[in-house]
């Protein structure tokens, strides 16, 4: 008598970066800056947005905090933080006029610095969202809670129908 096992075997998905030599690259970036990762927050279609507190500027406009969009997940080269969470970043523009960025494009702070960061950020420049904002989540917030209230009642309702009435009593 013999025996089988049959493993189904999918194809495993990892990013893969090549070296970068961080002066060669930073002509063909559209912004960079050394900062440090203070905040994560999904955006929906498998993006998130990471926010910086920016320390210094190389290349391109930025304010004291910068919004960068990237893939939600390091296999699809997202940004990763472990540990140490300041790091010097390329970025491109997007045809939104969101900056982005990729695990490729994470440089050491002292390499990028090295090239230039001769400047902290222009305090004038804010942030560009790249996702909802506060205001339009705390409208969805409201339109759910909304919802929520609207169940509730009729749940409510449905279950002071059922109830059968009182006997009057006679006076």
């Amino acid at each position: 008598m013999t025996a089988g096992v049959v493993v189904g075997v999918s194809p495993a998905f990892a990013c893969s970066c090549a070296e970068m030599d961080v002066e060669s690259s930073l002509p063909e970036a559209d912004g960079a800056f050394v900062g440090t990762y203070i905040d994560r927050s999904g955006i929906g279609g498998g993006s998130v947005a990471y926010t910086f507190d920016v320390e210094r500027v190389v290349k391109g406009d930025f304010g004291p905090t910068a919004v960068v969009r990237t893939s939600a997940d390091g296999a699809s080269c997202g940004l990763e933080f472990y540990g140490d969470r300041r790091t010097g970043l390329l970025l491109h523009r997007a045809d939104d006029g969101v900056w982005e960025s990729s695990l490729c494009s994470m440089v050491q702070p002292a390499d990028l610095l090295a090239v230039g960061g001769d400047h902290p950020p222009d305090v004038d420049v804010e942030a560009v969202g790249a996702g909802w904002s506060w205001t339009t989540k705390m409208i969805a917030a409201g339109a759910a809670l909304l919802l929520l209230l609207v169940v509730v009642l009729l749940l409510t309702a449905r279950v002071a129908g059922r109830r059968p009435p009182r006997p009057i009593e006679p006076a």
